[in-house]
């Protein structure tokens, strides 16, 4: 038998004992219906185990109802089994620690941040400046804190103002838009004084004034970076909100002429609904003033006061999902955290933006929660999710990310869909996650998991069914067995015995009436000798039916194990390597869903020795282990997994609905690292 070795891994990251010879690693995974072999013994000695554990036990686990069983059942099915020390060892996860790993959520990379009560720059109506207003620090005196401001909200598609630190531009486009740049900001800015004054505020808040450009130069460019992504608290203190459009500045740039018509209007209401940031600041804007819409033209302009609530239908496309959203922070209707989750993030996704990092949507997310992080540039927008779920981890929706089944296998994490049709509330959680990694994936622990074999088939010990007839039919079978042996060889006994006195009174010539006396007795015991053959001839033609009969009743319990093949596998042929016969035991679970076929994603499928189902499913990688992460409409949701031995690191595959029964008999696994995009398949594998 080829060596076992073990591989280390990254900090709470477990580690599959796999061959440490490469070449026996892959004929060992390789399998196939045509090298089934089947136990030369009878399943009549049983020994029953849980399945193949994902991690080293710490102590050998017996049959779970094993206790249960009656001890008076003697020899046969129904004894009290030992545990099966083999499959408890074979295939086994070892958590072992070597190396740190990153922690994102730890204080100094990924803490938490607190909100902005009030906005740190304020613009203040200022007629004696040339300008019209000065910029002043809302910390610095007290009095301001008792003013109130209005919040000005654009789109840089409508009104270019970001010159300094755009890379989005080459040096000719920027020094061609320099102008265009100054006089777009000039007007924005009569705009808001004229909105203000309007309102009866003395100050307001425009992005371009109040926030601090990212520059080196800058003392607070970190401060300044969060202040970006905190905008959404500023707008929250507002006293109301202005939204300013106009024509796109691609147009100003082409001298095309300004269409003021009421459905140029509507598209550039629509068009800075389309942006990324527009959307938060609009659904936290105060409620109790309206917001101004304020339509720029080249030539004129138009104002309007409208209710937040009558917004959508203008505004956005999809107006259904964010009126739920705009109900909610207006109070007719009340979200749950989760739910609010869900929606936001959907809705942030359809929105465009030029993107500063990759977790914008998911910063622009983090103005709606209650709990912020830390903004990180190198943060990828799963990263950023998982901190913020932790951050605000009260429905734990992370754990439950987990559990969806995409509808593809190319579909990302954030669409949040499953293909069971199942939404994020509807999973409850069976595990718990730790720690974030810094290679999006996550630190789980807390779950139940079993190994996936995938060696050649074998017979496994089974349980039949401990009802009272079947118990008097295997005592009776039993029973036979033992006396018909002991009937014939009490009747050779008697029959030798009967030669040996016939042979003595003959040779020593008795009387004639003793003589037929003696006759008459031989002739008795030879019909009785006669009649013991007979019985014993009819029960050996009796007894091969009813074992038969007994042998292809119902099973009741059996040897756990997860059989993985490659393709469909012939069910009657798997069954009849499994239990000797085909009974018709092993069935296609009717839980399992049809997938369309995809490049490079292959058809595999699992047979439960537990719940005597067959699970069809198509993955990129063949999977190695099965970890339950949650339960949904009565059913286990599981993950079958992938592991990366280079990067110590399981990658989830395919996730399968299974019954909850296989729970008794999987053991719990330590923590280990899974991330969410599958493994990519190695050239080298084959899989017969």
């Amino acid at each position: 038998m080829a060596q076992m070795g073990t591989l280390t891994c990254g900090a709470t990251c477990p580690v599959l004992a796999y061959l440490s010879d490469e070449r026996t690693l892959r004929e060992h995974q390789q399998i196939s219906l045509q090298s089934f072999r089947r136990k030369a013994s009878e399943p009549a000695v049983i020994k029953l185990s849980d399945y193949s554990p994902a991690v080293t036990p710490k102590k050998t686990h017996r049959f779970c109802n094993a206790e249960n069983m009656s001890s008076e059942a003697g020899p046969g099915p129904f004894s009290r089994t030992p545990p099966d020390l083999d499959a408890s060892s074979m295939y086994s996860l070892r958590s072992v620690f070597p190396r740190p790993t990153t922690r994102l959520h730890d204080d100094e990379v990924g803490g938490t941040t607190e909100r902005l009560l009030r906005p740190r720059y304020l613009c203040m109506l200022d007629d004696s400046t040339e300008t019209g207003f000065r910029v002043v620090s809302a910390n610095d005196d007290i009095e301001l804190l008792s003013v109130q401001y209005i919040f000005v909200s654009y789109t840089r598609r409508h009104f270019y103002t970001q010159m300094a630190g755009d890379t989005s531009l080459s040096d000719i486009e920027r020094e061609r838009r320099r102008a265009s740049a100054e006089r777009d900001a000039a007007a924005l800015i009569k705009i808001s004084i004229d909105a203000a004054k309007s309102a009866n505020t003395t100050a307001f808040w425009i992005d371009f004034e109040c926030v601090q450009p990212d520059s080196p130069e800058h003392a607070d460019a970190s401060r300044s970076m969060q202040d970006v992504y905190r905008i959404c608290d500023v707008v929250r203190a507002a006293r109301s909100m202005v939204i300013v459009v106009g024509p796109p500045i691609n147009e100003q740039f082409e001298h095309v002429e300004s269409d003021f018509s009421s459905s140029a209007q509507l598209s550039w209401l629509r068009q800075w609904g389309d942006r990324l940031w527009t959307l938060p600041e609009a659904l936290l804007c105060p409620r109790d003033h309206g917001v101004m819409l304020w339509y720029a033209g080249a030539n004129q302009h138009k104002t309007q006061v409208v209710e937040k609530r009558n917004l959508p239908p203008y505004v956005w496309d999809d107006a259904a999902t964010v009126g739920q959203l705009i109900d909610h922070y207006e109070g007719s209707i009340q979200l749950t955290q989760l739910e609010l989750l869900v929606i936001a993030l959907n809705s942030l996704q359809r929105r465009q933006t030029v993107a500063r990092m990759h977790a914008d949507a998911i910063y622009a997310l983090m103005g709606l929660m209650r709990e912020r992080v830390l903004v990180r540039k190198d943060d990828s927008a799963f990263q950023a999710f998982a901190r913020l779920s932790l951050a605000n981890d009260s429905d734990r929706p992370l754990e439950r990310l987990y559990c969806l089944k995409p509808p593809t296998h190319t579909a990302s994490w954030h669409t949040l869909q499953d293909a069971w049709g199942a939404k994020l509330w509807d999973i409850t959680p069976e595990c718990q996650i730790s720690e974030v990694c810094d290679d999006d994936a996550v630190i789980l622990g807390n779950l139940y998991g079993a190994h996936i074999d995938w060696a050649p088939l074998s017979s496994i010990d089974f349980i039949f069914d401990t009802s009272r007839s079947n118990v008097r039919l295997w005592r009776f079978c039993h029973g036979v067995a033992c006396a018909v042996p002991a009937f014939f060889m009490l009747t050779q006994a008697i029959a030798t015995l009967d030669l040996i006195i016939w042979q003595i009174i003959t040779s020593a010539g008795p009387p004639m009436d003793s003589t037929d006396t003696l006759g008459l007795l031989l002739t008795f015991q030879w019909g009785f000798i006669a009649g013991i053959l007979l019985l014993c001839y009819v029960t050996s033609i009796l007894i091969p039916p009813l074992i038969i009969t007994f042998y292809n009743g119902d099973v009741e319990q059996t040897q756990a194990r997860l059989c993985g093949f490659q393709g469909m596998p012939d069910l009657p042929s798997v069954e009849r390597t499994l239990f000797g016969r085909c009974r018709g035991r092993l069935e296609w679970s009717s839980h399992s869903l049809s997938e369309a076929a995809e490049d490079g994603i292959e058809l595999y499928t699992i047979v439960d020795t537990v719940t005597m189902k067959a699970h069809v499913f198509r993955a990129r990688t063949r999977p190695d282990v099965l970890m339950v992460c949650g339960r949904q409409g009565g059913l286990l949701r599981t993950l079958l997994c992938s592991y990366d031995i280079e990067e110590c690191r399981f990658h989830r595959e395919a996730v399968l609905r299974m019954e909850t029964k296989i729970l008794q008999r999987m053991s719990r696994m330590d923590l280990c690292r899974v991330s969410l995009t599958p493994r990519e398949r190695y050239a080298d594998e084959i899989v017969v």
